[in-house]
């Protein structure tokens, strides 16, 4: 659980990550997330909005991708621990593209804090 960062409105919010294949272009792939958003009761209020869903591609292999919508990696993905935290289960000895550091050395780094201890889990 995390509390909001850079202004976001809302209370807590839970954050996850989660690999899939990459079968088509990254901007099908981007295309297909405010669908999903939607599906899942969301009205697209990003920008610091309250939402109850907020998809965002953080990597797409070791490529760099720089269009008007769309930038990989994350622009900010370094500066949030409840990104970094999350990719590390993950990931954890994988180098971010252009970087000589492994995910977790970028999470032992990460000055800003927004995760918060939480009793919250899920069974799986």
């Amino acid at each position: 659980m995390s509390k909001p960062a850079e202004g976001v409105e809302g209370g807590v919010f839970m954050n996850t990550v989660f690999e899939c294949g990459r079968e088509m272009p990254v901007e099908k792939f981007f295309a297909i997330l405010p669908r999903i958003d939607a599906t899942l009761g969301a009205a697209n209020k990003k920008n610091g909005g309250a939402r109850i869903c907020d998809l965002d591609v953080l990597l797409w292999g070791n490529q760099f991708i720089a269009q008007t919508n769309l930038t990989v990696p994350h622009p900010r993905m370094l500066r949030r621990d409840f990104v970094l935290k999350p990719l590390c289960e993950l990931i954890p000895d994988e180098t971010m593209p252009g970087s000589t550091l492994t995910i977790r050395e970028h999470l032992e780094r990460c000055e800003e804090k927004y995760i918060i201890e939480s009793d919250f889990s899920i069974e799986t």
